[in-house]
């Protein structure tokens, strides 16, 4: 048997206005881009460990967007610019 390889998933296209609304599950971290220029933002997905969401931020997909990293509560636990 071969690993199993994980599919990549796209980021998804959010509301620029429904922000502060987007906080990650319990116990998992939410990696959100803005692109303030031209005020868009995407979901970048949910993960289960900070370690995991911050290795997203640290290798920036995108170098015109900011990138945060948020907890259960909506508190900002990490932060890049591309």
């Amino acid at each position: 048997m071969g690993k199993r390889q994980s599919k990549k998933r796209s980021p998804e296209l959010i509301r620029y206005t429904d922000l502060s609304q987007r906080a990650a599950p319990e116990n998992k971290f939410r990696v959100v881009a803005i692109n303030n220029k031209d005020r868009q933002a995407w979901d970048y997905g949910v993960y289960s460990s900070y370690t995991a969401a911050k290795r997203i931020i640290d290798d920036v997909p995108d170098p015109a967007c900011s990138f945060y990293i948020h907890n259960s509560i909506n508190k900002v636990m990490g932060s890049s610019r591309g």
